[in-house]
């Protein structure tokens, strides 16, 4: 992710290419290495066929970093691509366009590097690149002066870079999953492989009318430090589209921006302006400049917010950093972000926040979002769900709570990522083939992570949701207590942190005197996403998106789509995100909503989760039907938390997992057996107003109650024993007459109340000295 956060941040595939005279004592694989880097990544997913109903093309992108000085420079020759079918273990076909014209192949080189020379890239086609009935692409600037000479492109600038649309009509008689093999065929230097496995679904991602499904925390080329890069913005932006995405925030490193480039402002006015040529030329899919900003937290360690512009101008936030927070460290603290984001208007979600190996690394003081809630245990003490706390230390001031008389959460702080870089695959060799896709018997390859691994994804998002939904608790108890107050909701989502990451990711994998270090995983754009809500489609440059995340009108996914809204009396509500108040629990409903297919699996648990003062209660449902409804009195009685109905605010959110099985053959294919994807809702945030047009003259007297209450058969009424019942009228919630009774009340039988539906009722009591109204609840 961050600086030099040892963890597994980068999908796509790198090499390292340095003379073999020049040693190098740490190789940082898909980190920013020693000397020059190849890098070679194509989309894991991409949907098999158009809209025309005709194959696909699948993308191959090629960046060449750091090939910038004589020592590191690449005589680029040749390229090579072969294809062959995933379970075969031989690659025999290489992809040669020799029949086309000059035209129709250059149209399938896109996205070249534009020279440059103050940002220091290289032009691409000014390396003029060829046709060949030999290799894949040749190039032709240059010439040795072997015999016979080889053309070849002398690449001396930081950036080149380009991608090759292999047709689909090449793919014709491919099965579904394939492999791709690249050469770097250098002259002077052995040639360098990269090996790639793309699953050529038939199957979009689950889509639902207005959502949009995108990436929270995504990094691009800007990201380039001693530990990470990033890949181009017009290759990410193509290959997310291919992959399924909507949109994507770029939220590159802050600590990075003074790492390259003649200043910060100036590099930040180039994302900004790339961005902005990007989404002209195609707004079909949206790029959001944002920041991945590092700032101390209150025990002045490094921690990294989410920043975000404001959701009506999306290119007014400036560069708000001060460039430190990798080995430099930063003087910002959390404060100063937020000062930064009211000036801007401006907004910030905490990312990868509190869990254990969310943590960041010592090399750059990292630490952890600090909670300081004496509803949550404290650092040391196990967690609710599993694992050890680490975001809790009471002795030290909160970096999430504002904890004024006006505000509970600090000012235009909206929300945690607390779902962060899928994990559920790793290795600890193999950083260029970890697929083993020759399936070469001694080749160490992708196994399966456990859950019950720190770094596993789940886990981390387990430890995430415990403290979250403390948090959300938190904000009721204060809301109940303080009407007036604001910044009391707090919303999720999720991103893949993929650092380019097409296809796969080493970014933390190194090699130091012949020992590999932590692990190639299989992370990569499209894994982890959020899904807004915009009805009016995803606005100019991003607009609506920007509003939803401010609102918390968002899902996060890994492939299946969960709604949920509220209505009531058959008329829609309240949405995720949304504060509502309704009158009547009987015709209130929450409807759950849900979307998979084939490559995401069938559903398999559904869960509704009422959060109250008192903590969270899950109600499982059925998944035997995509859309589920249930009645907020329906509800109260199932989970008898009857005090929904004491005019108090309370939320609802809902989980939804899907179990994806392999077949023996496909468990070859993906390295595991099976698989769960799951969607996580915002909550929607509800209070009863209870208040009803029935007279309650002296109902405040308090001299009469109902027992039991809720009750099933029969209730009693508790009233001043020298006084006589005279009259008993029972309504509806919503005031309606249902049952009267006079003067035929006996104490000894009570009130027959087996015909009333489940939900909330009103008594009226009338005797000879007063009148009161009642509250009765009937399961």
């Amino acid at each position: 992710m961050q600086g030099l956060r040892i963890r597994n941040i980068l999908v796509f595939i790198i090499v390292a290419s340095v003379f073999s005279q020049v040693e190098c004592q740490i190789v940082l694989k898909q980190h920013n290495t020693v000397g020059s880097e190849l890098y070679a990544d194509a989309p894991y997913r991409i949907l098999k066929y158009n809209n025309s109903g005709n194959l696909n093309s699948l993308p191959v992108h090629f960046y060449i970093h750091h090939s910038n000085s004589g020592i590191y420079n690449n005589e680029l020759a040749f390229i090579d691509i072969k294809i062959k079918n995933a379970e075969d273990s031989v690659f025999t076909q290489l992809l040669t366009y020799n029949s086309l014209s000059n035209i129709a192949f250059n149209a399938l080189l896109l996205h070249g590097s534009q020279g440059d020379p103050v940002f220091g890239v290289q032009d691409f086609w000014d390396s003029r690149p060829q046709k060949s009935s030999q290799h894949t692409i040749v190039f032709t600037r240059d010439l040795n002066l072997w015999l016979p000479p080889v053309p070849y492109v002398d690449i001396e600038l930081p950036y080149f870079y380009f991608t090759f649309n292999i047709p689909g009509n090449s793919l014709a008689g491919f099965n579904d999953v394939v492999d791709i093999e690249v050469t770097f065929g250098l002259d002077w230097n052995p040639d360098e492989y990269v090996y790639l496995r793309v699953n050529r679904s038939e199957n979009s991602f689950p889509r639902v009318t207005n959502w949009y499904r995108g990436d929270v925390h995504f990094h691009g080329i800007f990201t380039q430090n001693d530990a990470e890069n990033g890949l181009p913005l017009e290759a990410s932006k193509y290959v997310a589209q291919q992959t399924g995405l909507d949109w994507i925030t770029v939220t590159d490193h802050s600590c990075d921006f003074d790492n390259y480039g003649t200043s910060m402002q100036d590099n930040w006015n180039r994302l900004g302006q790339k961005i902005y040529e990007l989404n002209n030329q195609d707004s079909s899919f949206i790029l959001i400049r944002g920041l991945e900003l590092s700032i101390k937290n209150s025990e002045d360690k490094t921690v990294h917010a989410l920043i975000y512009p404001c959701d009506t101008a999306p290119y007014s936030l400036s560069y708000i950093s001060d460039g430190g927070g990798d080995v430099s460290g930063t003087i910002l603290h959390i404060n100063d972000a937020v000062d930064s984001l009211v000036i801007y208007n401006a907004f910030a979600y905490a990312a990868h926040p509190f869990a254990e190996k969310d943590e960041l690394p010592f090399t750059v003081n990292g630490g952890s979002w600090n909670l300081n809630d004496n509803l949550f245990p404290e650092d040391g003490m196990p967690h609710p769900s599993l694992g050890t706390v680490i975001s809790n230390n009471i002795s030290l001031p909160s970096d999430v709570f504002e904890n004024s008389a006006l505000s509970l959460l600090k000012k235009n702080i909206c929300g945690v990522e607390i779902w962060n870089y899928w994990k559920t695959l790793n290795s600890d060799e193999n950083p260029y083939n970890p697929w083993n896709v020759m399936y070469e018997p001694q080749a160490v390859t992708f196994s399966t992570v456990p859950l019950s691994e720190p770094s596993h994804h789940i886990y981390r998002l387990i430890q995430n949701m415990d403290i979250y939904s403390s948090i959300l608790r938190r904000g009721l108890i204060e809301k109940n207590t303080n009407g007036n107050l604001a910044d009391w909701k707090f919303f999720l989502s999720g991103g893949s942190d993929a650092h380019g990451d097409f296809n796969y990711s080493n970014t933390s994998f190194l090699s130091f005197a012949g020992i590999n270090y932590d692990k190639v995983t299989d992370n990569s754009i499209g894994k982890i996403n959020t899904l807004v809500y915009c009805p009016n489609g995803m606005g100019p440059y991003g607009t609506n998106i920007l509003h939803a995340l401010r609102n918390g009108h968002s899902v996060m996914s890994s492939g299946p789509v969960l709604t949920l809204s509220v209505y009531e009396n058959g008329l829609p509500l309240a949405i995720v995100g949304e504060d509502k108040i309704f009158t009547c629990p009987s015709t209130t409903s929450v409807e759950l909503q849900i979307t998979t297919n084939d490559e995401f699996g069938y559903a398999s648990n559904l869960a509704l989760i009422v959060g109250t003062e008192n903590g969270e209660q899950r109600l499982s449902l059925p998944v035997s039907q995509n859309t589920v409804s249930l009645s907020l009195d329906g509800i109260i009685d199932q989970l008898h938390i009857f005090s929904l109905c004491n005019n108090k605010w309370f939320y609802v959110r809902a989980e939804l997992e899907t179990h994806r099985y392999y077949s023996l053959f496909e468990s070859q294919l993906f390295k595991k057996n099976q698989e769960f994807f799951h969607c996580f809702t915002n909550p929607v945030w509800l209070k009863g107003n209870l208040v009803t047009s029935i007279d309650k003259a002296g109902a405040e007297t308090k001299k009469m109650s109902l027992y039991p209450n809720p009750a099933t058969e029969n209730v009693y009424i508790i009233h001043d024993n020298n006084t006589s019942i005279t009259d008993i009228e029972v309504y509806s919630c919503l005031g309606n007459l249902l049952y009267k009774n006079s003067n035929t009340y006996i104490e000894s039988t009570g009130l027959d109340i087996q015909t009333l539906k489940p939900g909330l009722y009103f008594v009226k009591v009338r005797t000879e000295k007063e009148t009161e109204v009642l509250s009765l609840i009937k399961k």
